[in-house]
Parts: C-alpha cells; sequence; structure tokens
C-alpha cells in the first residue's frame, strides 16, 4: 500500500523478520483472534509480539485542559452541540470526518447522505480539511444556511466525541479514529476506502455488531462489485447494493430508522462493552501494561518491570 509515498507493507516485508519483536497498538478485546494467529506466526520464527492498546490518551475532551482557550472552533462547536443537546436530546448529532488525508473521491455521495440526515431533521457536524474539489466547494452551503449543520475545515475531534450530544460517528474506520470512537464510547457508521479500514469496519460491524457500514457509497469498478456478504446472504434486511445515488438516499434513510430504534440501542451498547474491554489495558493487570512489563524484563531490566508496577500500585 503506498501512501504519499511511503510503501509501508514492503517496509514490513523486508524489516519485520529481521526484528527481535513487535508492538502493536491494539489489543485482545478488539482482536482476539489476529493476535492468537500473529503470535503463533512470531513464536515460529523466534520473535516477540506485545499488543498495548490502547496508546492514547485524551487530548482536550469537553473540558480537559486548557488547550482549547486557543483554539477557535471550541467555542463555536460547544455552543451547536449544547444547543442541538438542548432541542434533541443525547446522542442525536452525527459527526463525519474522514480525517485529514482522504476525502471520497466522489463528492456528491457525501451531499446525498448530508442531504437525507438533514432532510430527516437529524443535526450533523462534517469536516472537511481533505476538500479540494470546487463543486463540493459549492455544496457547503447546504451546511451553511441549515440551522440543524456545522461544516468545518479542521475539527476538534476529540471534544465533539466527548459531547454528550454526539450519537453517532461517519468515517473511514482507520485505527486512530476508530480508537477515539472506543474512548469517548461512540458508534461508528463505516465508509471505508482501503487500507486496514475495511477490515476494522467488519470486525466492529459483523464480529462485535457495535456500529453499521454503508455499501452504496462505493465506487470504481472494483468497488461497485457485490460485497459477498450480500452473495452469502448474510446481510439479508436490506436490498443488494446497486451504488447509485438513489440507493444511497434510500440506504441512509432505511439506516436512520436503524439508529433511532432497537438496532442502534444494541450497536451502543455493544460499542460500550467493547470499550471497557480495550480501555482496561493499562489497568493493572491489563493486557498492555502486562506486555510493557515483559518487554521490560525481557529487553531492558529483568527487575525494571516490577519495580514500576510497584509504583504505580
Amino acid at each position: 500500500m503506498h501512501m504519499k509515498g511511503w510503501p509501508f507493507e514492503e517496509n514490513g516485508r523486508i524489516y519485520i523478520p529481521e526484528l527481535d519483536g513487535m508492538f502493536s497498538v491494539t489489543s485482545s478485546a478488539f482482536e482476539g483472534e489476529a493476535i492468537k494467529t500473529w503470535n503463533r506466526w512470531f513464536e515460529s520464527i523466534g520473535h516477540v509480539h506485545y499488543p498495548i492498546g490502547p496508546l492514547s490518551v485524551p487530548k482536550a475532551g469537553l473540558h480537559g485542559g486548557d488547550g482549547h482557550k486557543e483554539d477557535a472552533t471550541y467555542g463555536p462547536v460547544v455552543e451547536f452541540l449544547d444547543r442541538m443537546k438542548d432541542k434533541f436530546g443525547e446522542n442525536s448529532v452525527i459527526y463525519i470526518s474522514f480525517g485529514s488525508m482522504f476525502w471520497p473521491i466522489d463528492g456528491s455521495r457525501v451531499w446525498a447522505m448530508a442531504e437525507e440526515f438533514l432532510q430527516n431533521n437529524t443535526p450533523i457536524i462534517l469536516a472537511h480539511p481533505g476538500l479540494q474539489n470546487e463543486a463540493d466547494e459549492e455544496k457547503l452551503s447546504l451546511l451553511r444556511d441549515s440551522p440543524i449543520a456545522m461544516e468545518l475545515k479542521w475539527a476538534p475531534q476529540e471534544t465533539i466525541l466527548s459531547h454528550p450530544a454526539t450519537g453517532w460517528f461517519v468515517a473511514h474506520g482507520g485505527w486512530n479514529g476508530t480508537q477515539e470512537a472506543l474512548r469517548y464510547r461512540v458508534p461508528q457508521i463505516f465508509w471505508p476506502f482501503g487500507g486496514d479500514q475495511p477490515y476494522n469496519s467488519a470486525l466492529m460491524t459483523r464480529t462485535h455488531k457495535a456500529g453499521f457500514q454503508l455499501f452504496n457509497v462505493r465506487s470504481g469498478e472494483v468497488g461497485k462489485r457485490t460485497p459477498y456478504v450480500f452473495d452469502s446472504k448474510e446481510i439479508s434486511d436490506q436490498p443488494i447494493p446497486t451504488f447509485t445515488l438513489e440507493a444511497l438516499r434510500q440506504e441512509v434513510r432505511d439506516l436512520l430508522v436503524k439508529l433511532k430504534g432497537e438496532e442502534g440501542a444494541v450497536a451502543r451498547r455493544n460499542l460500550e462493552r467493547l470499550a471497557d474491554g480495550y480501555l482496561k489495558g493499562w489497568d493493572e493487570d491489563g493486557e498492555a501494561r502486562r506486555n510493557t512489563e515483559d518487554f521490560l524484563r525481557k529487553f531492558v531490566d529483568s527487575d525494571l518491570g516490577s519495580r514500576i508496577t510497584a509504583k504505580f500500585k
């Protein structure tokens, strides 16, 4: 996978077999079977593997720290979310962000989705740092003219995710955003592009049943092949995707019914349970802490791990 000239997979193929071991920012709570497989492979070549997730700390949160005082977006964002909470209640706002590097090739699908949310009286915040198309720029008026929408070129993501008004997070499913969704217990609506995103999306929606995935957003020759979950009848409660804008609009309308009904409630409860397990990694007997202590004992100082543990008790 080449991303801005960085050959990630090729570097991994070359260097991983030459190393003594590897840290991975994940946990058995999230992908236990994958970690078991990874560990067996590393053991077979005499290496060690240390899952140490989560490896993130709240930078801002809603009121955490003083960093927001210099952030011009903080006040307007919190004011908007407070207003939406008063009008629509908790978990009512859908936050849409594809990060700083990605934006869908076919922007018309973003606007079709946004229009359906707004037409169904669902407030949204859309972050668009990767926006480059003039046609997309013109569409921003859709949000600027709506009393229940907000658009941002840069968004204070943790402030948004930590606010009680925020209910759902439309994202590509990259690991950074997925970790933040777990930390703040905001279930995701996945729109994956590539890399680890389809895997994370499938794991969250199909294994953990802790979110939803959009299918009619796909484009391109390969993207428009029928997903095998429909061929295998794994998904039987929605039409086979046809990848048209009208099909996407209908998918979003159907999704909103799920979000506001029992299926949405189940996904939220499953996400909260998953987050509870994932975020325990650094507890006294958590997986991340145990693995870090094992690393210190093996590679740094045989007594160091126990001394550090004693300090935190």
